[in-house]
């Protein structure tokens, strides 16, 4: 009848009203594509993302909205889709007004209710430009450290609360005798004989607490089984957030040593 038809378009209205308001509010560009490629829904940070506004989005099709030149980008991605794959990629292009914008995607295929025909897609986008400059700029300043860590003539390491190593410069890992990519991430329990390493950590541990530096003469076995005596000067730095780390540096006193036994040797012979 046409009270009943009229109720259950109320309904669908209703529906439609409480979709809008809960995909409105997601920080997610949302749309729905039919295998036409045209879009049946979007919601508004997806007509935002376009430029446009959303009832010029709607009943489109895919290449006239975005542009021929990024829907070659991710062409084969939507097939994909339409083919029943779910699919989730990263992809850059430049706006009209010249930004360079990150995004990451992901493509739902749409099935039918046998779950076997696609009737569509559901495309989920979250900008990530400002995750990846920040990224970009985490890299530069950990290159731009490690350049000048490596050009100290000493050995010098970074850890973390953990007691992990997290930078190292080249002479760190030559005094060491291994590569950086086996030491980042260690401890000195995975690196050095237990009972050294107990000394390490102890130290260490005395500079996380009380943010006093500290030097100590140690006893130090590198890779080749070969032990040092060192002088290690530690002092403790918080980051913002309040996470602390530790800045070490080595001075070799093997040689010295050595002399110093030596002359002591050679004067109890003369006496």
């Amino acid at each position: 009848t046409t009270s009943a038809l009229s109720a259950a378009n109320r309904e669908v209205l209703r529906r439609e009203r409480e979709v809008r308001l809960v995909t409105d509010s997601l920080p997610l560009a949302v749309a729905y594509v039919d295998t036409e490629l045209r879009y049946r829904y979007v919601n508004r940070r997806f007509a935002q993302w376009c430029e446009r506004p959303v009832e010029d989005v709607v009943g489109r099709a895919v290449p006239e909205v975005v542009g021929e030149a990024l829907y070659a980008t991710v062409r084969e991605q939507i097939q994909l889709a339409l083919r029943g794959e779910s699919v989730a990629y990263e992809r850059e292009h430049t706006t009209d007004d010249g930004r360079a914008v990150c995004y990451y995607s992901r493509l739902v295929p749409h099935l039918g209710d046998d779950g076997g025909a696609v009737l569509g897609y559901y495309a989920l986008i979250e900008d990530v430009t400002e995750r990846k400059l920040a990224e970009a700029q985490a890299e530069r300043a950990r290159v731009f450290m490690s350049a000048i860590i490596d050009a100290v003539p000493s050995p010098v390491f970074v850890k973390d609360e953990q007691h992990t190593y997290i930078a190292l410069n080249d002479a760190m890992c030559e005094f060491v005798g291994k590569p950086r990519e086996q030491l980042i991430g260690k401890s000195d329990y995975d690196v050095f004989p237990e009972h050294e390493a107990d000394v390490f950590w102890a130290k260490d541990q005395e500079v996380f607490d009380s943010a006093v530096p500290s030097e100590n003469e140690e006893a130090f076995t590198d890779a080749a089984g070969v032990q040092h005596w060192i002088l290690t000067r530690k002092r403790g730095y918080e980051l913002p957030g309040g996470k602390r780390m530790l800045v070490g540096i080595i001075t070799d006193l093997t040689e010295r040593r050595h002399v110093e036994i030596a002359l002591r040797e050679s004067e109890a012979q003369a006496n």
